[in-house]
């Protein structure tokens, strides 16, 4: 269970294992209907899993410690690389950088999967936040897959998207029956949508039925919510001389609960936020990444800043 102290913004002890079911629905799913042979890199993909699923399990029953769950991470993000072949080759004209060898393309996949995964973790921190932004986002991939005919890593996503609705359901309830992720599903949710967006970024550089202009930068904003928080809170503990990883209550939901004193309703203005967000990053995809990369940096800036704002007045 969780036990409420004084980060936490829920009362009472709650079941932090829903996880743990989350994990199970969706190896179910996996093992009974994709195709290994097709994709290879899937069964990497739930060795990974594994690996993440037990080092998320044991943070959430003994506590772990952080260096010993960002080796399991690396580990994991590595079977993933180096045996599934999953990784970066292009920039996409990125600063003017195209090809990049598997010298580079391989570490900085690493970095984005850790990156990615850890960022879901952080914004678990009120309910239906960190399930219903990965509801979102796997949703709108597997549709794009769907539709360009990569129907396995359309199963992936959908099968995600099956499972933390499930979850959601729970999550945002109260009563007896109301659950936490836990790390387990938000580092497993993390970790996924990662293998994913790898997968978008690969498949935009060549010929499909819908090929977005400025990927990298689409992805980024499809993951404006818990990578631009993120890098908010981290630049706000530097200026304040604290560490990086020392948890306070800077993030944006944390805001938004102290202004409307509800789990549900933050929630659903930040997903609001993120699905306009989305669409208006579709509607400029064809702007170049930096241009993209840049307007959406202002615009979350801005967006972030108004919490603030209207508590300071």
């Amino acid at each position: 269970v969780d036990i409420p102290n004084g980060r936490t913004s829920h009362s009472g002890m709650i079941p932090s294992l829903g996880g743990f079911a989350i994990f199970v629905a969706i190896s179910i799913t996996l093992l009974a209907f994709t195709n290994f042979q097709t994709n290879p890199d899937i069964q990497y993909l739930l060795g990974g899993l594994l690996i993440i699923f037990f080092i998320g399990l044991k943070d959430d029953i003994l506590v772990i410690d952080p260096y010993k769950k960002l080796l399991a991470q690396i580990v994991a993000a590595a079977m993933l690389v180096f045996l599934g072949g999953v990784q970066f080759t292009s920039l996409h004209g990125f600063l003017g950088i195209h090809d990049i060898p598997s010298v580079v393309g391989a570490p900085l996949t690493i970095f984005v999967i850790i990156v990615i995964t850890n960022s879901f973790n952080l914004i678990d921190g009120i309910d239906g936040l960190a399930a219903g932004i990965g509801i979102l986002i796997s949703l709108l991939l597997g549709v794009w897959f769907y539709y360009i005919g990569q129907y396995q890593l359309a199963l992936v996503a959908l099968a995600f998207t099956g499972a933390y609705i499930g979850f959601f359901y729970f999550n945002i309830s109260k009563g007896d029956n109301k659950i936490f992720m836990g790390d387990t599903g938000s580092l497993v949710l993390g970790f996924t949508l990662a293998f994913l967006i790898i997968h978008f970024n690969e498949l935009n550089l060549v010929e499909q039925k819908m090929n977005l202009a400025s990927a990298p930068a689409v992805s980024f904003g499809l993951f404006i919510v818990p990578l631009f928080d993120r890098a908010r809170v981290f630049l706000i503990r530097a200026i304040r001389g604290k560490s990086p990883f020392n948890p306070d209550k800077q993030h944006v939901h944390h805001r938004l609960l102290h202004m409307f004193n509800s789990h549900l309703k933050t929630t659903s203005i930040i997903l609001i936020f993120n699905a306009l967000f989305i669409a208006l990053v579709f509607f400029l995809q064809h702007l170049h990444i930096s241009e993209l990369m840049v307007v959406e940096l202002a615009t979350a800036g801005i967006i972030s800043y108004l919490p603030v704002m209207l508590i300071r007045r």
